[in-house]
C-alpha cells in the first residue's frame, strides 16, 4: 500500500495525472489511504505488544521474526512475476549492491527501534519513531537536494515540538529501566531508517517500479543483514539490566529460548513470553 501511495520522483507525474482523473480513482485512492492508516497503526500497536513480551529477545524479534514475515510475503509473488516476464528490465538492472545497502539499513534500524520497546512506555514507542520524518526531510535536502515548501518546514517544527513536549517529561521524571538512553536508542533507530528510504528515492528515480520484485529483494537482504548483526546480542543490556548478559557460548540457547518465547513458552525466570 506505501509503495502504491508514496509518491516517487519517477511516479509523481503518474500519480498526478491520475488524481485529475476521473473520480472512481480519486475514492479507490482515498480508500486505500484509510486502509493503509488503519493496516500501519494496527501493524505498530501489534508489534509494540510482541516487543513487551519478547522483551528479552529484540534482535530474533527484529531480524529473524520480523524479515522473515516479509519474506513469506513478498518472494511468492515476485517470484510469480517473475516466470510471468512482468518484471521490467529495468528493475532487474539495479546494482544488487545497493539492494544490500537498503537492506541493512533496515535491519540495522529495526534492531535499534525492537530493543527499546520494552523499556519505553507506550506512547513514547508511538511518538519517538515520528523523528523518522524530520530526518527523512534533512537527508532528502543534503543528499538529493530536494527543496521544501515553508509549510513544510512549519510541520516539522510542529512535530518535533509535540514529540518534546510527550516524551521529556516521562523521560526526565524516569521510567523503569533507563528510559533516557533507551529513548536516544531508539531516535538513532530513525538515522539508518531514514537513509534506506532516501537511498531507495535515490535509486527509483526515473525507473518503473516493481513493488514486489523491489521489496523481496530488500527484505532478503534485510534478513541477511539481521544474522550479520547476530553478535549484537552479546552486548550488555540488550535484555535489561536484570539479565545475565548472553555469552557466544549461549547463542544456540539464546536462539531456542527465543524460537519457543516466540511460540508463547516461558523458558527464563523472568520471561513474559
Amino acid at each position: 500500500l506505501t509503495g502504491a501511495l508514496v509518491k516517487l520522483p519517477s511516479e509523481s507525474a503518474g500519480l498526478e495525472r491520475r488524481f485529475h482523473g476521473p473520480t472512481a480513482e480519486k475514492l479507490v485512492l482515498a480508500a486505500l489511504f484509510f486502509v493503509l492508516i488503519f493496516t500501519r497503526s494496527a501493524a505498530v500497536i501489534l508489534y509494540v505488544r510482541v516487543a513487551y513480551k519478547m522483551k528479552h529477545y529484540g534482535w530474533f524479534l527484529s531480524s529473524v521474526v520480523l524479515s522473515l514475515s516479509f519474506l513469506i510475503v513478498t518472494a511468492p509473488v515476485a517470484l510469480y512475476r517473475l516466470s510471468r516476464g512482468l518484471v521490467g528490465p529495468e528493475m532487474k538492472k539495479i546494482p544488487k549492491y545497493k539492494l544490500f545497502c537498503m537492506g541493512f539499513l533496515d535491519a540495522f534500524g529495526n534492531l535499534l527501534a525492537t530493543v527499546p520497546m520494552p523499556f519505553l512506555k507506550g506512547f513514547v514507542n508511538v511518538m519517538v519513531p515520528q523523528a523518522v520524518i524530520p530526518m527523512t526531510l534533512l537527508f532528502s535536502a543534503l543528499f538529493l537536494k530536494v527543496r521544501y515548501q515553508w509549510t513544510h518546514c512549519l510541520g516539522v517544527v510542529i512535530m518535533l515540538f509535540a514529540l518534546l513536549i510527550q516524551i521529556l517529561p516521562s523521560i526526565i521524571g524516569g521510567i523503569t529501566e533507563g528510559a533516557w538512553y533507551w529513548a536516544l536508542v531508539m531516535v538513532a533507530s530513525t538515522i539508518p531508517q531514514a537513509g534506506s528510504v532516501v537511498l531507495k528515492e535515490h535509486t527509483l528515480r526515473g525507473l518503473p517500479v516493481d513493488i514486489w520484485y523491489f521489496n523481496a529483494w530488500v527484505t532478503c537482504f534485510q534478513f541477511i543483514s539481521g544474522i550479520v548483526l547476530l553478535p549484537t546480542i552479546y552486548l550488555p543490556m540488550m535484555g535489561g539490566r536484570r539479565v545475565r548478559p548472553i555469552s557466544p557460548t549461549d547463542t544456540f540457547f539464546y536462539l531456542r529460548n527465543a524460537t519457543e518465547c516466540f511460540a508463547g513458552v516461558n523458558v527464563r525466570r523472568l520471561d513474559q513470553c
